[in-house]
C-alpha cells in the first residue's frame, strides 16, 4: 500500500470571522476557538493519530507570511512536525495549493504517495466516525480516483457547498453555495451532501488530472519553482472548480463526523452555544456587531 502523507492546508484569511480572524492574525493560528488546541494545531494532531504517519512527514501549505506562525504552533505539537513546511508567494485559492503540494511530495517522497489533503480550520467531534471514512476512502483512491469526504448535512446551511452522490461512491455534481429554499430541498431530497474540502488520492492521479483538466496551473507552479513570479500569475480557483467539477475520476464517501467548518459568526456561536461563559463575552457583542457584513 502507498505511504500516506497528510498535507494541511493553512492559507485562509477567514474574513468572515472578522474582526475576530484578521488576514494578519487568520483564525487558524487564534487562541482555540472551538476546540482545546488551536485549529492548526488541531488538525495536525487529528492527521498524524488516524493515517500513523511520523510527524517528520506531515506536509503543511501555508502563505510566506504565515510560515512563522505554522512553525511556532506545529512545534508544540512536535518539533518534527515543522520539517515540511511549505511556503506560497501569494493566496492563489486551493488548486494552486494543492498543485504546489503535489509538485513538493513528488520530489520528496515519491510518485507512489498518497496525499490526505485536509484544511486547517475545521472542527470535528467523531474522530472514530472520521477514520471509518478515511479506510474507506484509501480503498476507493486505489481506483485511480480523487477521493472526497462528503459531510451528511443536518441543516439547510448555506454557507456550504453541496455534493450530490450518485449510486455507491458515485458523484453526480458539485453545487456551489446555495440560497436557503434550495438549501432546504437538497436537505428533503436526501442525496446532498456537504463539501468538506477533503480530498484523498495517489500523487500520480493527481498530477494526471491536473495535466488534463487544468494544465495552465501546474505549468505555473512548476515555473514558479525556479521563478516566484510565475505564482502571481496562477489564476484563484478552487481545487473544487478546476479538478473536481470536470474529472469522472471522482468519487464520494459519506461520513458524519460531526463537522463543523468554524468560518462564520454564525457558525462559530452555533459550536459555543452550550458555553455560557463563552455567550456573555465579549465575542458574542462581536457576533451581534459583525454578522451581517461577515455573512
Amino acid at each position: 500500500m502507498p505511504e500516506i502523507i497528510p498535507v494541511i492546508l493553512c492559507g485562509g484569511a477567514g474574513t468572515r470571522l472578522w474582526p475576530l480572524s484578521r488576514e494578519e492574525a487568520p483564525k487558524q493560528f487564534l487562541d482555540p476557538l472551538a476546540t482545546a488546541r488551536t485549529l492548526l494545531q488541531d488538525t495536525a494532531r487529528r492527521a498524524l493519530g488516524i493515517t500513523g504517519c511520523p510527524p517528520e512527514r506531515l506536509v503543511t501549505v501555508t502563505l510566506a507570511t504565515y510560515a512563522g506562525h505554522a512553525h511556532k504552533q506545529l512545534s508544540q505539537i512536535s518539533e518534527q512536525a515543522t520539517h515540511h513546511i511549505v511556503a506560497e508567494p501569494d493566496a492563489r485559492n486551493t488548486a494552486a495549493a494543492i498543485a504546489r503540494a503535489i509538485l513538493y511530495c513528488e520530489e520528496n517522497f515519491g510518485k507512489d504517495t498518497d496525499l490526505w489533503i485536509l484544511p486547517s480550520d475545521h472542527k470535528i467531534e467523531d474522530e472514530t466516525a472520521l477514520n471509518g471514512a478515511y479506510e474507506k476512502a484509501l480503498e476507493t483512491a486505489e481506483e485511480n480516483l480523487i477521493v472526497t469526504f462528503g459531510i451528511t448535512p443536518t441543516h439547510p446551511e448555506t454557507g456550504y457547498g453541496y455534493i450530490q452522490k450518485g449510486d455507491g461512491y458515485n458523484v453526480k455534481r458539485f453545487v456551489e453555495k446555495p440560497d436557503q429554499e434550495t438549501a432546504q430541498s437538497y436537505i428533503d431530497q436526501g442525496d446532498f451532501l456537504w463539501n468538506s474540502g477533503m480530498f484523498l488520492f495517489n500523487i500520480q492521479t493527481g498530477l494526471d488530472e491536473f495535466e488534463t483538466h487544468a494544465p495552465d496551473i501546474l505549468n505555473l507552479v512548476r515555473q514558479s519553482q525556479n521563478d516566484p513570479s510565475a505564482y502571481f500569475q496562477i489564476p484563484k480557483i478552487p481545487f473544487d472548480v478546476a479538478i473536481m467539477e470536470k474529472t469522472q475520476n471522482r468519487a464520494v464517501i459519506p461520513c458524519d463526523p460531526e463537522w463543523t467548518d468554524i468560518g462564520s459568526w454564525e457558525n462559530l456561536l452555533r459550536e459555543k452555544s452550550n458555553n455560557e461563559n463563552w455567550i456573555t463575552s465579549e465575542n458574542t457583542s462581536l457576533f451581534l456587531e459583525n454578522k451581517d457584513i461577515c455573512a
